[in-house]
Formats: C-alpha cells, sequence, structure tokens
C-alpha cells in the first residue's frame, strides 16, 4: 500500500514537472527501483553490518537514483529530496509516517557516530540541519518551490477520507 501510496506521489511531482509520464514508463522505474533495492539489501547482508550499513546503502541508492532524474528550475529533484529529508527532521510529529521513514533513511547521524563525524550523504547533511532549531528548510533548499511533504500529506489524508 506504502509502495503504491509512493509511486502515485512520484507520478505527481514528475507530471507537475512538466514531463509526461505514462503508467508503463512508471511501472517500469517500479521495476528498476526494486532492483536497486534487491541489490542493496544483498550489499547489505555481504557487509555483515547493522543499521547503520544498511542505512548507508540505502542512502548511495537514492542519491544515484536521484541524479538521474532530470531536472527544471525551481524544481530540482534533488533539492526537492534534500527539503523533504530537512522538513521530516524539523516538524517530525507533522508528517506522520512518511516522515518518520525519511528520519530511520536518512538519520543525521549513524549509530555510534558524534556530531562531527564526516558526512555520508548531502542528504544527512539536510537531515543535520533540519534537526536545528532555526532551520527553514524551504528557504535553505530553494530548488523546489514545493514542499513534497506538503504534497505527499495531503495527498494522504485524501485517500484516507476516500477509504472511509
Amino acid at each position: 500500500m506504502m509502495l503504491n501510496v509512493l509511486s502515485i506521489c512520484l507520478a505527481l511531482i514528475l507530471g507537475a514537472q512538466g514531463a509526461y509520464v505514462n503508467d508503463n514508463q512508471i511501472e517500469m522505474r517500479k521495476i528498476a527501483a526494486q532492483g536497486r533495492l534487491h541489490r542493496a539489501v544483498a550489499q547489505f547482508a555481504a557487509t555483515g553490518r547493522g543499521l547503520s550499513g544498511i542505512t548507508e546503502v540505502v542512502m548511495r541508492a537514492v542519491e544515484r537514483s536521484m541524479e538521474a532524474i532530470p531536472s527544471i528550475p525551481s524544481l530540482d529533484p534533488q533539492e526537492c529530496m534534500k527539503r523533504s529529508v530537512c522538513e521530516a527532521h524539523n516538524q517530525p510529529d507533522r508528517y506522520g509516517v512518511v516522515g518518520l521513514a525519511l528520519q530511520l533513511i536518512f538519520p543525521p547521524y549513524l549509530t555510534g557516530e558524534s556530531e562531527d563525524a564526516p558526512l555520508i550523504s548531502k542528504y544527512q547533511q539536510a537531515a543535520r540541519y533540519g534537526r536545528r532549531n532555526d532551520a527553514e528548510c524551504g528557504r535553505h533548499f530553494d530548488g523546489c518551490i514545493v514542499s513534497p511533504m506538503e504534497v505527499t500529506q495531503k495527498l494522504l489524508n485524501y485517500i484516507m477520507q476516500q477509504m472511509k
């Protein structure tokens, strides 16, 4: 269910960018993403490390995936992802399970790290910024003019109302 909702959100975001995305393209992207996830899990299993190992592998996989999505001015996919991670960490109670998922996938620090630990990912940097009390995610990540977290939250609320 959650994967389908995320697929719908991805389609809406890509559609908002002006790119025409048909069902076949979405299905192909889902299959490719599932393949990347399976490879990431296999890499994780081979490392023998704990949760920090899988977090690191997932962060790198997402980063590579986001780089492949074309960007248009003021709606850059990487900036939108960083803004989402930042908002999830800045307002954890506001975004529910989607925010929680982003917090788990993109923690500001991995297990056992101190605050001066080196960054693994630009999304980890966004998580660290989002934890600050004075963080303004929308202004800081101004390459994304909409809040993907707000769009996702409104979409999920609408879906939940329709299911009643």
